[in-house]
């Protein structure tokens, strides 16, 4: 296990998360791959609603060297062919699939979500 792998800690998603996530989704590099609703609470009902279709979220919280740890980023898994028609079409029971978005700008390109 890398370092920075070793530095990061998954807390399922909360409510008191989505304030963040919209956050992280107005940031440009986040729009040009998660496209979501202009409408906030159509967002928030979104994210609410993930669980009852299998689809687990998680905030990514790093720890930096001081000890002290901030969430980074969100990501998601669930089994691919249960998540509803679009996404994957010919997905077979058994495929999963993984969604990262790094939500603070500074940390793009380093590494973590690798």
């Amino acid at each position: 296990m890398s370092q920075a792998s070793s530095r990061l800690r998954f807390v399922p998603l909360a409510e008191n998360h989505l304030d963040l996530v919209l956050q992280w989704l107005a940031q440009p590099h986040v729009k040009t791959f998660w496209a979501e609703a202009d409408d906030p609470e159509a967002v928030r009902a979104k994210y609410r609603g993930k669980a009852a279709k299998k689809i687990l979220g998680y905030i990514v919280e790093y720890q930096e060297a001081t000890g002290a740890s901030r969430p980074i980023a969100y990501i998601q898994h669930y089994e691919a062919w249960n998540v509803g028609p679009g996404w994957w079409p010919d997905a077979k029971p058994g495929v999963y699939g993984i969604d990262v978005m790094i939500g603070e700008p500074g940390l793009v390109g380093r590494g973590i979500g690798t």
